[in-house]
């Protein structure tokens, strides 16, 4: 046997090794660990209730309600658990944990596009696999952990798909329908992913134009089936959901948090702003705990979530007095929040950077909500784990996002020829980076939570693993020609 065979098995049996012991720790945690409802998760679990007993009729009648896909896992859940005669909750994790398991498998596939080697895959899948953060996402009645398998599966296809748009011989239509499809699970998982899905297509668009000048008339139709087929899988569903809940409960939306949380965090960073409140809001970016130790609560709170929903339930109150009804109130606090920034607008740029900084420190072992053993809570609650995890983790995900930024850079030239086909490992890279680029703009317009940034998780591990591959033959290569 050849030593690059053996290496190769070896690195297989390193990627097996990684898979097997998350699944024992999987199972250990999933038997002893209790999920516990609190906050959003009351929510979850009544609305999950409601479609299961009531059916998708009263969902829409009371709505618009949260996004739709979870609470559907949530009354499946409830609906076996009263077949198997146990708790929903039981069922409810081994479902997340397969969802946890699935994204395994697809950051395999996904790190073996970037051509990373074994090894560190191994690594990549054994992090996910005990990530206090993501662990947590699968044992919490939470929405984030149904994001994972879509988020890469989108990488997928859609960097496969921009390299065969450029192949004369290549189908497109199916392609670009799954891809539409998988956009719409994750909105109907996440609604800011119709903001983001958006803002996708931009370079689709792009290359769209340079083919018409350039005069290459397979290129630019099968880009036009590409949108035609994306408009079909994607928005008639997503437009016909909205009209649902438009002929229900009178609102043609989604859900109903998007407005009031633009403009709530709009609000509050163009409240009247010291140099305390500034340090404050940076301290509290990365997490919350770091505020508290260093300020008094009164200036900490103000950078709470609470207080920007606080604002905007107070317009939203003076409005329905003034006689609005919930449409039209949502479209003024739209406008109004436009106004707020266009009165300040480098105070709201300053205060977004400040607040969005907090979307690259996307680990912690305190995002809750799980009961686990005494031993397992001593470890998470040790304010020193905390720390090095999070900002060790926070500090990897903004290297690689920088490192990643550079690549895309250097390689533009072959993502938007038109005339040859794109490296799959140049395509793969740009769709990562095209939806962690669109994810960080968007979510920094609304408040930011440590389990809104979960979506982008497994992203994360996977730059992260392609800088330290691509840095690890750097030095190798520097190595090799210093000995030589």
């Amino acid at each position: 046997m050849t030593n690059g065979h053996k290496s190769k098995r070896c690195g297989f049996s390193f990627i097996t090794v990684a898979v097997t012991i998350s699944l024992l720790y999987w199972s250990y945690i999933g038997f002893v660990s209790q999920i516990v409802i609190a906050h959003d998760a009351i929510s979850y679990e009544s609305f999950g209730r409601m479609v299961y007993l009531d059916g998708w009729d009263e969902y829409f009648r009371t709505g618009p309600n949260r996004e739709p896909l979870y609470m559907f896992l949530i009354a499946v859940s409830m609906w076996m658990a009263d077949i198997l005669n146990v708790s929903y909750h039981e069922i409810q994790k081994i479902i997340q944990l397969l969802f946890l398991f699935i994204t395994q498998l697809l950051t395999l596939k996904t790190l073996k596009r970037l051509r990373v080697s074994d090894y560190l895959i191994a690594t990549a899948l054994l992090y996910i696999g005990l990530s206090p953060g993501m662990v947590n996402s699968a044992l919490s009645l939470f929405s984030e952990i149904a994001t994972y398998p879509f988020v890469l599966s989108i990488v997928l296809v859609a960097s496969k798909l921009w390299k065969n748009l450029k192949k004369e011989s290549s189908p497109i239509a199916i392609p670009s329908s799954i891809l539409g499809l998988l956009w719409l699970l994750l909105t109907f998982t996440k609604g800011i992913f119709e903001l983001i899905s958006s803002l996708f297509l931009i370079p689709f668009f792009i290359i769209t134009g340079v083919a018409i000048r350039k005069q290459r008339s397979f290129l630019w139709k099968k880009c036009l089936i590409f949108f035609v087929m994306f408009f079909v899988s994607y928005y008639l569903p997503l437009n016909g959901y909205k009209l649902m809940n438009k002929i229900y409960n009178g609102h043609y939306a989604l859900s109903d948090r998007g407005a009031r949380i633009l403009y709530g965090s709009t609000a509050r960073r163009l409240e009247p702003m010291g140099k305390t409140n500034l340090l404050a809001g940076l301290a509290f970016a990365p997490t919350p705990d770091i505020c508290y130790s260093h300020f008094d609560s009164q200036t900490c709170d103000f950078w709470d979530w609470s207080t920007a929903d606080h604002l905007a339930t107070t317009q939203l109150t003076q409005l329905g007095e003034r006689g609005l009804s919930p449409n039209q109130a949502e479209r003024q606090i739209l406008w109004l929040a436009i106004k707020k920034i266009l009165s300040n607008p480098l105070q709201y740029c300053l205060l977004t950077m400040v607040e969005g900084s907090s979307i690259f420190f996307w680990e912690s072992s305190k995002i809750g909500f799980v009961a686990y053993p005494d031993w397992m809570d001593r470890i998470f609650w040790n304010s020193i784990f905390e720390n090095a995890l999070t900002f060790s983790t926070a500090f990897l995900a903004l290297t690689a996002f920088i490192y990643l930024f550079i690549y895309i850079w250097k390689n533009r030239t072959d993502i938007f020829d038109t005339a040859n086909l794109t490296d799959s490992r140049n395509a793969t890279a740009f769709m990562i980076f095209l939806i962690l680029t669109n994810y960080i703009m968007i979510s920094c317009l609304f408040w930011i939570l440590r389990r809104y940034v979960l979506p982008m998780a497994p992203l994360y591990v996977v730059i992260i693993i392609f800088f330290a591959h691509r840095l690890i033959n750097v030095l190798k290569t520097t190595i090799r020609l210093r000995s030589s």
